[in-house]
């Protein structure tokens, strides 16, 4: 039911006649961000990068009004199409749909890559609201800037 430019769409289901497995049908993008960067030689255009960041904050904008948490947010989970002219956030695998109510949601596990994550995140138990969307779009946005992945350093 998530209808949004910046949100790879999803277009139905088809369970595959040999194994009866479900597949996913989704709209076809280029690549991921990661695979981009990894290609990119040289400092991308600087409106390549503010495109990307732009059209990232739209989606998670629109799944924030919508109380959905992303929860996984890497370069991996934003598809281009056109050679960076357009993002779209996909794999809502580990989103959680929350209340209206704007407290801190408590989750049961730490989802995502841990790169991505904010320090509240990582501790026992985890405790963060849609700011962590918030912070992996920041380590995206200097991804995207220095085309390097994210290294952190020891979580404690």
């Amino acid at each position: 039911m998530i209808k949004h430019p910046n949100i790879v769409q999803f277009l139905g289901t088809l369970r595959d006649p040999r194994s009866q497995r479900l597949a996913l049908l989704m709209e076809l993008m280029d690549e991921s961000l990661t695979t981009f960067l990894e290609r990119s030689t040289g400092p991308l255009p600087y409106h390549i990068q503010l495109n990307i960041c732009h059209d990232v904050a739209l989606a998670l904008a629109y799944l924030h009004s919508n109380a959905i948490i992303h929860r996984d947010l890497s370069s991996n989970n934003v598809l281009l199409i056109g050679e960076g002219s357009r993002a779209k956030v996909t794999d809502f695998g580990m989103s959680k749909l929350v209340g209206m109510n704007p407290r801190m949601t408590p989750l049961t596990q730490c989802p995502g890559a841990t790169v991505y994550m904010p320090p509240e995140a990582l501790i026992t138990p985890p405790r963060y609201s849609s700011k962590l969307d918030c912070f992996s779009h920041g380590v995206l946005t200097i991804q995207i800037a220095t085309r390097q992945f994210p290294n952190p350093g020891d979580a404690h």
